[in-house]
């Protein structure tokens, strides 16, 4: 029976960002910079976008996310993983509602109404 082969280790993980954390770094080490992006991918690659300009601005929202957060982890808590993955998933939905926001219901376009044009709410 073979191992199965795991992409990038909760182990690993965890003691680069103790490491980076430690040595009082600013940003990540290239290395934890790298796993972050091997995480990315991983996530990314189970979506499914229309276009591929939506599913490159959501994967850059996510590692800007995780590069923006990552010193915020508290190595209290063991598993980096699931933290860094749900940071990564905050990203891409962020970037998501930017690219396409709600419409609300209760905006009316009144464009045809005035010289102006805009949205306004009644």
């Amino acid at each position: 029976m073979s191992e199965k082969k795991y992409y990038l280790k909760n182990k690993d993980l965890y003691n680069e960002v103790v490491r980076c954390k430690e040595l009082g770094l600013k940003q990540p080490s290239p290395e934890l910079t790298r796993m972050f992006i091997l995480l990315g991918n991983r996530i990314i690659s189970k979506m499914y976008y229309e276009s591929k300009e939506d599913n490159e601005d959501c994967f850059q929202n996510g590692i800007l996310d995780l590069l923006k957060y990552w010193d915020r982890f508290d190595p209290k808590y063991l598993n980096a993983f699931a933290y860094y993955t749900q940071i990564f998933k905050n990203g891409m939905a962020k970037g998501w509602n930017r690219i396409h926001p709600k419409k609300n219901l209760y905006n009316v376009s009144i464009d045809s109404f005035t010289n102006e044009g805009g949205v306004h709410s009644l």
